[in-house]
């Protein structure tokens, strides 16, 4: 099965490759957006409904480069993100840090319908931190850059009846897991992996995108990525599910909120008991949200 999927990734790659020595620059087009957003609380000495000063500083941006010549496509985007908030006289704690590029390489069967092959790379820039009963003088190292990341690469067929709406499905997609720093392995792979940097793993994949115009101004867009092991476990699904509503004021200002749900059943988290002592180790559900209000610059092909 290995040998089947290689080969296939390697006929999909030499075609990008022609793609991509292609000098007619008229098949491309590029662009991108930029956020910065912020916002801080501060109080004087005398407010009567108590509160903490805070501060936090949030960086997003996000690039594509599309290719489409004749049956061929190949669309490429990496977002990154970065921020750090701090309460009081606190450290600086992160508040968004992510990495995150998709390319995906497609050869037009019919006019919705392609045969694709898609990586996608996920990790962060910085370590992160976890921290007990609010000390966060002494925060436990749970991630660094590497440490995990997950790269996904399948073969698979590309089905996308409107501009706005897209879903792929490869029958054949390796995940890698690749922790680098050993202490961190418990965490993120099975036992017999903790003297590996990478984990391999064979599956299927699902990736389904959407992108609607609420009103003027108002645009919502989804993305889910879906991952079953065929070799062990089969049926227990690995979700990545983002979510972003994007409200534009004017040109230069926005507004949004953005959701992001993990499930991973290898990552294990301490569970608890009602008295905070930890009892074992398992899998949990991850959940994030931003709302910011802050400078937004697009540039690039329109």
């Amino acid at each position: 099965m290995k040998k089947v999927f290689l080969i296939a990734l390697a006929i999909l790659f030499s075609l990008s490759v022609s793609v991509a020595q292609d000098a007619d620059t008229s098949y491309w087009k590029t662009g991108g957006v930029f956020n910065a957003n912020f916002s801080n609380t501060g109080f004087s000495d005398y407010w009567q409904g108590g509160g903490i000063n805070s501060v936090t500083v949030i960086g997003l941006l996000n690039v594509n480069a599309n290719y489409k010549k004749d049956k061929a496509s190949w669309e490429n985007t990496l977002d990154l993100a970065f921020g750090n908030s701090r309460q009081g006289d606190k450290p600086f704690l992160k508040a968004d840090d992510r990495i995150d590029l998709n390319s995906k390489f497609g050869y037009g069967l019919s006019e919705k319908l392609s045969m694709s092959s898609l990586l996608n790379f996920r990790t962060q820039f910085a370590p992160g931190l976890e921290f007990t009963n609010n000390d966060f003088d002494n925060g436990k190292l749970i991630s660094k850059i590497f440490s995990p990341a997950y790269i996904n690469l399948g073969v698979g067929l590309d089905y996308k009846p409107s501009k706005n709406f897209s879903l792929y499905y490869a029958p054949v997609n390796g995940k890698v897991t690749i922790v680098a720093l050993d202490s961190l392995r418990p965490r993120y792979v099975p036992e017999e992996f903790f003297d590996k940097a990478a984990r391999f793993e064979l599956g299927s994949f699902l990736k389904i995108q959407y992108r609607q115009k609420i009103m003027e101004n108002v645009t919502f867009q989804t993305k889910a990525d879906l991952f079953t092991n065929y070799l062990q476990n089969f049926g227990n699904v690995d979700i990545n599910w983002e979510n972003l509503l994007n409200l534009q004021v004017n040109k230069f200002l926005v507004v949004t909120f953005f959701t992001h749900m993990i499930y991973d059943d290898d990552i294990k988290f301490d569970i608890q008991d009602v008295d905070g002592n930890i009892i074992g180790k398992g899998p949990r559900m991850q959940f994030k949200r931003t709302l910011g209000v802050g400078f937004t610059y697009a540039f690039g092909d329109k």
